[in-house]
């Protein structure tokens, strides 16, 4: 008898919150009717009424039922791991730097700590990394999770670690993508690079335009300080807070992709839901030192005012993970950056290419 193994996919955390913000949306939606019905039975004919209530009740039913579908085929749909065609060219702890090839400048990329790398190394013609290598010589720092020697790390940490691959190259650019942006600019500091490309790089996590968990950060010590690393699924919480429904509304429409559309966004939810640990140092200056406190944007983290390489700075217009407002000020800190505005959210600038020829064309005039 030939066995079948049910291969469940990491699902989008916290899948509780989701399963209840889609039952909400199914029960707010025929509540709503029935109050509307209550208060209009005197304008509006009975019969009229009765089928308005089943149109709504209908259509939030068939988008609940599309929502348990689009996470089943999710969960289930076979996805390739990330094999990057490259060689491992150097490695200290769990940190390795990928050459993916090409002749020239070498180009560094660094990906958020709190995600895998392979963001920067979509399948088919996405990877950022394979048109890097058309232009240079392409390197991806590749995170992994951290080991027991690494518990302790925090940015300074991880940038010591850097800076002494970084030293062993020469007229070097560095690229940052999110989280990554932050640190390329921390390494930039201490290795002075030929260039700078930063790709939706939070900044100012303080704008008008960041949806913030008002969490006291007392409390978010306390909590982190029980741990002795904080997994992603942690991490993606907080995220979530910046657009709840963001999931719901996703998975309810994947019936209606193609099938490329649908192959790519199985890859993007992999990468986004298969995240790593951080370490609880690394995480409290995440979440308590640039999200609660704003060390960045009051200028206590970092100051990159003196930074006077050229720099492409890649800006999301409908970015919720890194919004505009938290991004762009950055122009006006840096005294020798190139601002790019894409219309897309936070990675769709990779997946759509937008950025991939305008980085070319600013690297052939550097």
């Amino acid at each position: 008898m030939t066995k079948h193994h049910l291969m469940i996919n990491p699902l989008p955390q916290p899948l509780p919150i989701h399963l209840s913000l889609a039952m909400t949306s199914y029960l707010g939606a025929t509540t709503m009717i029935e109050l509307m019905s209550s208060s209009a039975e005197s304008k509006i004919s009975k019969s009229k009424l009765n089928k308005a209530k089943l149109e709504v009740e209908k259509a939030a039913r068939n988008k609940l039922l599309d929502f348990f579908a689009g996470i089943n085929s999710y969960a289930t749909q076979p996805v390739s791991e990330w094999k990057p065609n490259a060689k491992v060219i150097w490695q200290e702890g769990s940190t390795r730097i990928l050459d993916f090839g090409g002749k020239g400048q070498p180009i560094l990329f660094i990906p958020p700590l709190i995600n895998r790398a392979n963001i920067l190394d979509l399948s088919g013609e996405k990877s950022l990394m394979k048109f890097l290598s058309k232009q240079g010589n392409a390197l991806l720092v590749d995170w992994g999770a951290p080991t027991e020697s690494e518990i302790n790390f925090n940015s300074d940490s991880y940038i010591q670690r850097l800076t002494r691959f970084c030293q062993t190259q020469k007229k070097l650019i560095i690229g940052g993508y999110c989280m990554g942006g932050l640190l390329a600019l921390k390494l930039a500091k201490c290795i002075e690079p030929s260039a700078l490309i930063l790709l939706a790089t939070p900044w100012n996590f303080h704008a008008p335009d960041v949806k913030r968990v008002e969490i006291p950060a007392k409390h978010m010590h306390k909590y982190l300080d029980d741990l002795e690393t904080v997994p992603p699924e942690f991490i993606q919480s907080l995220f979530m807070m910046a657009d709840p429904w963001r999931v719901y509304n996703k998975y309810s429409s994947m019936g209606k992709s193609s099938a490329p559309q649908k192959k790519s966004m199985m890859e993007i939810e992999y990468w986004v839901n298969n995240g790593v640990p951080m370490s609880v140092l690394m995480a409290k200056e995440c979440i308590i030192d640039w999200t609660i406190n704003n060390t960045p944007g009051k200028g206590k983290w970092l100051d990159v005012s003196d930074l006077q390489m050229p720099v492409f700075l890649g800006c999301p217009t409908n970015d919720k993970i890194v919004p505009i407002g938290c991004s762009i000020p950055l122009a006006g800190l840096l005294t020798n950056a190139t601002l790019h505005k894409f219309n897309c959210g936070h990675i769709g600038m990779l997946t759509r290419k937008l950025c991939f020829e305008p980085i070319k064309e600013w690297l052939e005039n550097l």
